[in-house]
């Protein structure tokens, strides 16, 4: 249970994000290939539990409901890729200009959740 919560945290932590990045940029260099488009939709459905669990730790014992909010917000940005990436058939042979419009959509939604995100934890 918790033991295993702990070895599985780091990991998952630091692994996914930067699969994740690898991915896009793999992606924007061959854009006919499906698998990093892939790796794009699945690793958020890895990295996003770990984190939203370790968030509802700390809103437990604080308690305050804008960082609920901010949270909420940090630990389910990365699961834009996965929504656009669907939405946007990323894990299928695309254009070139594909790719960078996608990478541009889901960068700027991810800085908005960020942004809404540093905005309820200032508060």
């Amino acid at each position: 249970g918790l033991l295993s919560f702990q070895v599985l945290l780091p990991a998952a932590l630091s692994v996914a994000p930067g699969l994740l990045t690898a991915a896009l940029r793999i992606k924007v260099v061959a854009p006919q290939s499906y698998l990093p488009g892939v790796f794009i939709v699945l690793m958020p459905l890895m990295y996003v539990p770990m984190v939203w669990a370790c968030g509802v730790c700390a809103v437990q014992s604080i308690g305050e409901i804008l960082l609920l909010v901010s949270l909420a917000f940090l630990a389910f940005s990365p699961a834009v890729y996965t929504l656009f990436g669907i939405r946007q058939k990323v894990n299928k042979p695309m254009s070139k200009k594909g790719v960078l419009k996608f990478c541009k959509l889901v960068e700027k939604c991810t800085g908005m959740c960020h942004f809404v995100a540093l905005v309820c934890f200032m508060l």
